[in-house]
């Protein structure tokens, strides 16, 4: 009788499933997946994710997802690339979706950035006969059922800040114009997120997050989530969807780049509780992080500013109307008050440690009168053979006549 009536629900939740939701839901948080927003593709960096999501193991012929995504930034982190690839099973049938990805990713001020992408979609829904029991085996819908091919676009937006991410997606374009005759199987879906980044102190991250998905015109989702992240090595975390679906997430990160990460879903109260609950599985590898490339941009930026500093002084005074000559008093103050903010000024300071000592020690030797405590290699060099040449003069023995 048990049976008998997980067998009811899971038939139930199936037809729900199928009629609802084109593509399968993944933690975003550890997957880190453009399957939803073109316009995440190389955005912060790059990656190559593995997930695995086995739906309520308490019902039998529950769903199955494999999920494989890869996308990594080129040309200085302005341009992003990727694909998505997506098997799942669902009942009897066997769903393929093939998203491939272009991004754009415009840099503005304080490590803020605008991001733009277009992703085309392939799709393939067929049914599987193998796992079907038909009372009429001649019958040519089950021998023959023939599979179902679509291709589309996707279109998303994203901004992203040192202390927020949000994002708006609208996927599949041309069903939504009419393009294709494919939309009584599939339908147009809206997404959108926002991530915020608190920081509570060195290492410790705070970050809640909401997720919307419009499904369809019937249907519509969204998720609540906080998750805590220790040295950006270890993550843990949990969500609420709507329906009473709770979600929890651990991952752990390892020499930088490799994430073990597992979610669990189930459903917190109704008939549904009983199929059990959802594991995901999810293996993670980044790569190309733009930290360094935000860096080595940053020490680049100073420098221009001390050069364009630098040559502002040179040429005008403080009030910009008149420039200044380099012997006059003011240009020599200022010169001297901002000498620091010059590119040269480390050079110069390591030059007077370097030469100073041997500088001074070849003046007093040679008895030069110069003021300059500094000298060149050639000048250093006619000052010791002159030295040399007196001294060996006096110690010359006069010929014996």
């Amino acid at each position: 009788m048990k049976r008998l009536f997980l067998l009811v629900v899971f038939l139930i939740l199936v037809s729900e499933y199928s009629i609802a939701q084109d593509l399968p839901l993944f933690s975003q948080k550890l997957t880190n997946s453009f399957l939803y927003n073109p316009s995440v593709a190389g955005d912060g960096m790059g990656s190559i994710t593995f997930s695995n999501r086995t739906y309520w193991n308490g019902a039998p012929g529950a769903p199955l997802t494999n999920f494989i995504s890869a996308h990594t930034p080129f040309g200085y982190h302005k341009f992003g690339t990727g694909f998505n690839l997506v098997n799942e099973r669902i009942g009897i049938t066997d769903n393929l979706y093939a998203t491939g990805a272009f991004a754009y990713h415009l840099p503005l001020p304080n490590d803020m950035s605008l991001s733009m992408g277009l992703s085309s979609e392939f799709t393939n829904l067929r049914i599987n006969t193998s796992r079907l029991n038909p009372l009429h085996e001649g019958d040519n819908m089950l021998t023959d059922p023939g599979s179902r091919n679509s291709v589309d676009f996707s279109f998303g937006l994203s901004f992203k800040t040192k202390f927020f991410n949000v994002g708006l997606a609208s996927n599949r374009l041309a069903t939504a114009f009419g393009l294709t005759n494919f939309s009584t199987h599939l339908s147009q879906f809206y997404t959108g997120f926002i991530n915020l980044n608190l920081e509570l102190m060195e290492d410790h991250v705070l970050e809640p997050t909401f997720v919307y998905r419009k499904l369809s015109t019937e249907s519509n989702q969204w998720d609540a989530g906080l998750y805590y992240t220790f040295k950006e090595a270890v993550t843990l975390g949990a969500s609420y969807r709507s329906g009473g679906v709770i979600h929890a997430s651990t991952g752990l990160k390892f020499l930088k780049k490799y994430l073990v990460g597992y979610s669990f879903e189930m459903f917190g109260s109704g008939l549904q509780k009983e199929i059990g609950g959802t594991h995901e599985i999810t293996l993670r590898m980044d790569f190309w992080d733009d930290k360094y490339y935000k860096n080595t941009r940053n020490s680049g930026d100073v420098m221009k500013q001390s050069i364009a500093f630098r040559r502002k002084s040179m040429s005008s005074n403080k009030l910009g109307k008149k420039p200044m000559s380099a012997s006059s008093s003011k240009f020599k103050k200022k010169l001297n008050r901002n000498y620091i903010k010059s590119p040269s000024y480390r050079m110069s300071s390591s030059n007077k440690l370097n030469n100073s000592s041997r500088s001074t020690h070849f003046k007093k030797k040679s008895g030069a009168k110069s003021k300059n405590t500094t000298f060149s290699s050639k000048k250093r060099r006619k000052t010791n053979h002159k030295s040399y040449q007196k001294k060996s003069k006096k110690k010359r023995p006069k010929p014996n006549r």
